[in-house]
């Protein structure tokens, strides 16, 4: 997916309305789904900081922000149950100009959000100042109790198989990890789910003692906003959401099956090939999409000139916005 990086865009979202301009399939709302409280509303904010070795916290600091924890349930529909801590930050907002709050996240799913703010800030310009920017670690990463599942190499992470035989062995090898994450975290992971991310989000607005709140996502960052837009709809201001996803599909059906990587790469190719006077990988999709496997293969002489070629033409295509 590519990101959003014009900063005007954004700046101009923000300052003039509320964006909805996509129709998303309803989530379906919980019972109880008016609001999510937070267990303690009374926050101690603080530097943060949290030793010598952590820049991130360093950088938050440097940028004026203060952070802190909020605890909520584990399971927001048994709230008298175990509870987890959400790590908070915070940049406020110019008194004089202040709307409200904005909550972000960049995306992953996975990506720690605490210091996300810092990168925000230089998109939104003079918008910046009417919001206290507010980044937070979802639950189980980062700051925000993160689980542990073990050793894993990042080849493992990336494979990408191209046979049968490769696809099966990848799928077990991430079945494994999966059981061993369950193993070492029991009776934790199944509410590692978008929809009580959505309800930490509500609780964080609710320490904070704000009627509504508005909010920045990206990839699955703007999948959460569309989730939390549906659950609490009355509590949302400003809602800005960059390259959604669709939200009745599931992870395994937008990444493993390869639908939507299979469609961008058919229009890339056909893109190089009425291109091939400048990048010589084909004159046809076809032949493009023949070149590029021959290359995962390396089974080219030429292996080193078309690689070269491929992402001149990779980074052409991408910055000339498709």
């Amino acid at each position: 997916m590519r990101r959003l990086t014009l900063g005007t865009l954004l700046l101009a979202l923000l300052a003039s309305a509320t964006i909805s301009g996509t129709t998303y399939a309803a989530a379906r709302p919980e019972a109880g789904s008016a609001s999510s409280a937070p267990l303690v509303r009374d926050l101690t904010w603080r530097a943060c900081q949290a030793g010598t070795d952590d820049e991130q916290g360093k950088a938050l600091d440097e940028a004026g922000a203060t952070c802190t924890t909020v605890r909520v349930p584990l399971d927001h529909l048994r709230p008298d149950g175990r509870t987890v801590e959400i790590a908070i930050s915070r940049i406020k907002a110019d008194p004089a100009k202040r709307r409200g709050i904005l909550l972000s996240n960049p995306g992953g799913p996975g990506g720690p959000g605490i210091a996300y703010p810092l990168e925000l800030r230089p998109l939104l310009g003079d918008v910046a100042s009417q919001y206290d920017l507010i980044g937070f670690d979802p639950r189980f990463m980062g700051r925000s109790a993160p689980v542990d599942c073990g050793p894993v190499r990042l080849s493992d992470l990336f494979r990408s198989p191209v046979t049968r035989v490769a696809f099966g062995a990848a799928a077990r090898l991430g079945a494994r990890f999966a059981a061993d994450c369950r193993t070492r975290n029991p009776g934790v992971l199944r509410y590692a789910s978008i929809g009580q991310v959505a309800r930490d989000m509500d609780a964080i607005r609710v320490a904070l003692d704000e009627q509504r709140l508005s909010y920045y996502g990206v990839s699955w960052g703007a999948d959460l906003g569309v989730v939390y837009s549906q659950l609490f709809g009355v509590r949302v201001d400003r809602l800005v959401i960059d390259s959604v996803t669709d939200v009745e599909g599931s992870e395994y059906h937008h990444l493993a099956t390869g639908e939507g990587a299979e469609a961008a790469f058919d229009e890339w190719a056909a893109w190089a090939a009425w291109r091939d006077s400048q990048y010589h990988l084909g004159r046809t999709g076809l032949q493009v999409r023949a070149v590029v496997t021959r290359l995962r293969s390396k089974d080219d002489p030429g292996w080193g000139l078309s690689h070269r070629r491929l992402r001149v033409a990779l980074g052409a295509f991408v910055g000339a916005g498709g």
